[in-house]
């Protein structure tokens, strides 16, 4: 009886402790012009950033003069609403608002009349939002210019008459709000204040961006304070970002990290910097994080990982669970396993933990969706950094497989916390005999709940061992797969019949990986997209349009992927010049842009491209979309030869040792090119 009590104790424990509170991370920003509105990235370990949504907005400006949503501030309540301001335009005297539950859906949105009352007023910019817990009240503040009521300061001819200082008032509903107020008057032109409480001191941080520009400043400090009823000292450090221009602070503790993320606008990328000691002392981090591509002036808070996941798994805005396409193929075990732990290496290195990786074997062939089973392995390996000891200088990783399922283990050292990241999918009130592996499934991450049943897969710790275990079946099933579309296999007989009898290269293809010429001027991001899609394509990137054609010419790819925008010529001109070719029409042509306005809509028909995607992406989505082109494509060449030409001729072809390109630039072979074959 005494062990029964004992029993039911430990599993009622077990339920509650899988409810403890793990931290994500939000990042609201806009891209372009703003006026799609806001637009939500989420992070795990505030490096990698990834957009919500596909990159679509969630929220459309309805209030200001020009309807803009910039800078887009968010804040979390105590009872769990979530607050947001921005700028709604440019000469505005006025401040958006807005609140969610969820961040999905919204109130009406309001006009915060902040500075009607000054009609000088020249604007209201980068609103900013912090509840201050003792007092209860949040603080809005903003950045305005009016013109002769400051210190003038030296200004570019560009910049003439901005001299701005920050503004604030306070509320403790959003319906009522104290009168406008200086917060922040220092000797310079400042601008994109945002506020973070240090969690070991105590105290707050504020990061303010000197707007002075003659000479030009552009450069970020900091100022801290006790109380911020107080005020901050206007005497502020000397700059923590370096010799670049940036704005837009976020300033976010990760952990005891405390990182600054800002726009590098005239690089048009963004960046970070780091602190480690509580904002002593800073480190350019740009090199290490990654951010939606095209992403503006924004916020990033800490949520409960139940937000992110929400957010990740609700149907309407995130396809990647709910697709019925399984992108499955074939991968090798232990070089797949060791990518997905050298890409959270530096997670690991801020927690001053290695990482190691021991295998069973010398070389396993296994068979998965990439994308969907990719997320699993990172919760995992998260996990286990995350619970581990404080003394624990490493984290041992071990592969296994057989002929059914293959398996990734690690050892639970920290006194069983790790386990809370799992709650046991069947409980006892008798624990029993002979067994001490039991089948756990992810405590609150929903997005790998429905992946881990998406892939067949299943959590195993043993408590004799104190091990925890993924596993996975090792090769594909009917039960598996049916009712999904498997886009991506191994390469049948008949497709490699058809590109042997096509011959688009000067010689036979070594590798059967397809041939993909990439355009894009934006050489960050064209290393990104290399280097994601070189495992999968043989990839060759040009950053020049005009280049990009000869190589298509010469070559003949498989597939074009390019930007709208390209040095040489516009993407949508190279597309219409390859689509509009006898040569090259029937080249599938992917192209991506951040947006297509009214004038750009007839280039965009003209183009005569196969695909249009907005940016951000997701790049598992451009890799369905390349292989289903692709595949596309060469079905329909082998329906024409056989056609035009009959079986027989692809039977003839394929046993040949290699045969001459019948036409390295055409779609489709020269009738000259075929002796002993009869037209009709």
């Amino acid at each position: 009886m005494k062990k029964v009590v004992i029993w039911i104790a430990l599993s009622l424990w077990s339920v509650m402790t899988v409810f403890a509170g793990e931290t994500a991370y939000l990042f609201s920003y806009f891209i372009n012009d703003s006026k799609d509105g806001l637009h939500l990235a989420y992070s795990y370990d505030g490096l990698n950033w990834l957009p919500l949504h596909g990159g679509r907005s969630y929220l459309t400006p309805a209030v200001g003069k020009d309807k803009l949503m910039r800078d887009p501030s968010i804040c979390q309540s105590p009872d769990g609403t979530f607050h947001m301001v921005w700028t709604s335009s440019w000469t505005d005297r006025i401040i958006g608002y807005a609140s969610s539950r969820d961040l999905v859906h919204w109130s009406e949105q309001q006009a915060i009349p902040v500075m009607m009352h000054e009609p000088d007023a020249h604007n209201c910019w980068a609103p900013e939002l912090f509840y201050d817990e003792p007092s209860q009240t949040y603080y809005i503040f903003w950045a305005t210019t009016i013109p002769g009521r400051h210190k003038e300061v030296a200004t570019s001819e560009s910049e003439k008459g901005l001299n701005h200082r920050i503004y604030y008032v306070t509320t403790k509903d959003f319906r009522t709000f104290s009168k406008t107020k200086m917060f922040f008057n220092p000797d310079f032109s400042v601008i994109d204040a945002a506020i973070v409480k240090d969690p070991k001191r105590e105290d707050l941080i504020m990061v303010v961006k000197n707007e002075n520009s003659n000479p030009p400043e552009k450069n970020l400090r900091v100022t801290r304070t006790k109380k911020i009823e107080k005020g901050f000292p206007t005497k502020v450090s000397a700059p923590i970002t370096g010799k670049y221009w940036a704005e837009g602070p976020a300033p976010l503790f990760v952990g005891d990290t405390l990182y600054v993320y800002f726009d590098k606008y005239r690089d048009h990328r963004y960046g970070a910097v780091r602190s480690l000691d509580y904002g002593e002392t800073w480190e350019d981090v740009s090199d290490q994080v990654f951010f939606p591509r095209g992403i503006r002036h924004g916020t990033a808070f800490a949520v409960d990982v139940s937000i992110v996941e929400s957010l990740i798994a609700d149907r309407n805005y995130n396809l990647l669970i709910y697709s019925k396409q399984m992108d499955i193929a074939e991968y090798e075990l232990g070089n797949f396993i060791n990518n997905r732990v050298h890409s959270l290496k530096n997670f690991a290195t801020d927690k001053r933990i290695k990482l190691e990786i021991k295998t069973e074997f010398n070389y396993a062939s296994v068979w998965f969706d990439q994308s969907k089973i990719s997320p699993i392995i990172d919760k995992f390996i998260k996990n286990a950094i995350e619970h581990s000891k404080p003394e624990d200088k490493r984290i041992i990783f071990s592969i296994s497989s057989n002929s059914e399922h293959w398996e990734l283990k690690t050892f639970d050292a920290n006194k069983g916390k790790l386990l809370t990241c799992y709650r046991r999918q069947k409980y006892h009130l008798i624990k029993p005999k002979h067994k001490s592996e039991f089948k756990y499934a992810f405590a609150k991450s929903v997005l790998c709940k429905k992946l881990m049943k998406l892939c067949d897969g299943n959590i195993l710790i043993n408590h004799s061992t104190h091990t925890v275990s993924l596993r996975f079946p090792t090769t594909n099933s009917e039960r598996k797969v049916s009712g999904y579309n498997i886009i991506h296999s191994a390469k049948k007989s008949e497709e490699r019949k058809t590109d042997t009898s096509l011959g688009k290269i000067a010689h036979k293809k070594s590798s059967i990986k397809p041939t993909v010429v990439l355009a894009d001027s934006n050489e960050e991001f064209k290393s990104y997209l290399e280097e994601c899609l070189s495992k999968d394509f043989d990839v060759k990137s040009f950053g020049n349009g005009s280049e990009a054609l000869e190589c298509i010419k010469e070559k003949y790819p498989d597939l074009v992927i390019c930007d709208l925008m390209l040095h040489g010529m516009y993407g949508y001109e190279l597309s219409s010049r390859l689509k509009t070719s006898g040569e090259t029409s029937v080249i599938p042509i992917i192209l991506y842009g951040s947006r297509i306005d009214i004038g750009q809509r007839n280039k965009r028909e003209s183009s005569l491209a196969d695909i249009f995607l907005y940016v951000p992406f997701h790049i598992e989505d451009l890799k369905i979309e390349m292989n289903v082109l692709i595949k596309n494509n060469r079905s329909l060449r082998r329906s024409f030869l056989q056609t035009v030409f009959g079986k027989q001729f692809l039977e003839k072809e394929e046993e040949k040792d290699g045969i001459r390109p019948s036409c390295s630039m055409c779609a489709y072979p020269r009738r000259s090119d075929f002796s002993g074959v009869t037209f009709s």
